[in-house]
């Protein structure tokens, strides 16, 4: 009767690590059985020896030997890219997220995750050559010739360029701009032409005798006879003193109006001077106004005379001698008495 081999202490501690360790081809020396999650040294049908964990190598997704993995993913990387004409410069697998060296035969190079060339192992450069190609129809001039026929318009550029390219446009309107050629294949036109057509759509049917409506209401006439163009045309209008000006319609709209008229209603006068010193208690001598910045001649209640701007006194300041006055809080102080002597 046969004896049974012994049982190895690591690979036969179940019947499920043994089926395991034989389909990864594994082998091992250990002799001594430390627990599941410890790591042991094992042996490959190539003889390279890695350390890993039981548990590891019961999962389902357990690869064996890691250098032989590396070996296998390599391989399937460099048939991948050798299937579209490309070479690897790169030697050995270091992860899909690891960059690897690639050239075409077209003296192209570029670099590359393993992951995404695994994905898109071709020439990045020969195969955006080749999608360009395509577009590029033999009738790719005519096609444009015709879609811009068709809108009342012609292409300007006498040679195609493809889809993706700007060619040169003219509308009905004579207006000329570029545009990607597939742009105009799927019936786009004149920007202008659809701002003005779309501007129209949206004019006040009475635009323009709204202004003149408005500019009766101040007196005055709008002198813009013709198209209305929208709010943002300039109107000629005329006020009830005669003043012309040319404005946009919406400023008039929002209540503006003569702008002269408006600058002669802040300007001051003779008058705004003697309400000026009448509410400080005084008098304005002069007989003539210039502007607030022009010396006018003044007096206060204490019969003191100076000259100032009517723009200090519209500021709040008044007569000085008066101020000084007003800060001497010593009914006995001489400069008091030299003050009030003065004024009698």
């Amino acid at each position: 009767m046969l004896k049974k081999p012994p049982l190895h202490v690591v690979l036969d501690r179940s019947k499920r690590l043994r089926q395991a360790t034989e389909r990864l081809g594994l082998s091992s020396d250990e002799t001594l059985w430390s627990g599941w999650h410890v790591k042991y040294q094992f042996t490959c049908l190539y003889g390279h020896l890695f350390s890993t964990t039981p548990v590891t190598l019961l999962s389902p997704t357990a690869k064996g030997c890691p250098e032989c993995g590396a070996q296998r993913s390599m391989q399937v990387l460099l048939n991948a890219v050798q299937s579209h004409g490309v070479s690897c410069l790169s030697t050995q697998w270091q992860g899909e997220k690891s960059l690897y060296h690639f050239y075409c035969g077209c003296g192209h190079q570029w670099q590359r995750n393993g992951r995404n060339a695994l994905r898109h192992p071709g020439c990045p450069a020969c195969v955006k050559r080749t999608r360009y190609q395509k577009t590029r129809l033999t009738d790719g001039l005519e096609r444009l010739q015709e879609a811009a026929a068709k809108q009342g318009g012609r292409c300007l550029s006498e040679a195609y360029l493809g889809t993706g390219q700007r060619h040169q446009f003219i509308c009905s309107q004579e207006h000329t701009w570029y545009a990607m050629g597939h742009e105009i294949l799927r019936d786009s036109w004149c920007q202008r032409c659809a701002i003005e057509q779309f501007s129209k759509q949206r004019l006040h049917p009475e635009g323009l005798e709204r202004l003149r409506a408005i500019a009766a209401s101040h007196n005055g006439i709008c002198l813009s006879d013709g198209e209305y163009l929208g709010v943002r045309q300039r109107v000629l209008f005329r006020c009830k003193v005669g003043h012309e000006w040319e404005t946009l319609g919406r400023r008039v709209i929002r209540g503006t109006w003569c702008p002269i008229c408006s600058i002669d209603k802040r300007r001051l006068t003779l008058a705004d001077a003697q309400n000026a010193a009448s509410a400080h208690g005084g008098q304005c001598l002069s007989m003539a106004y210039e502007n607030n910045a022009a010396y006018m001649e003044w007096l206060c209640h204490r019969g003191h005379h100076w000259r100032a701007p009517l723009a200090v006194i519209r500021a709040g300041h008044w007569c000085a001698q008066c101020a000084v006055i007003a800060r001497i809080s010593n009914s006995k102080s001489k400069a008091l008495i030299r003050y009030t002597a003065a004024t009698e």
